[in-house]
């Protein structure tokens, strides 16, 4: 039984390149040859906390107001590359009271 290691050379970038295919041959004493595939996937790391285009709002609702009227639409990004680090969600929390 042989073993040999495999070692990183240099920086990983998801953006650059998110996947290696490698071919590893293995070869004994008398020539014969036997090769394996080796595919590696390069994780994107979440490097950024998603934001509000705006931090805050103030807005005035009139005491008629109905029920269920949408009161206001934010729009929040993120920077990071791949679909599952962008992916954010809201929720609200009242400070004061529970009427909204």
């Amino acid at each position: 039984l042989s073993s040999s290691t495999l070692a990183l050379a240099g920086n990983l970038s998801y953006k650059n390149q998110s996947l290696y295919e490698l071919t590893i041959g293995v070869r004994d004493g008398t020539g014969n040859k036997v090769y394996a595939l080796l595919h590696i996937q390069v994780n994107d790391t979440n490097k950024y906390p998603p934001l509000f285009l705006l931090n805050t709002t103030f807005i005035a609702i009139p005491e008629t107001a109905s029920i269920n009227m949408p009161l206001f639409s934010f729009v929040t990004t993120d920077l990071d590359g791949s679909a599952v680090n962008r992916y954010a969600a809201c929720s609200f929390q009242p400070q004061t009271s529970s009427v909204l």
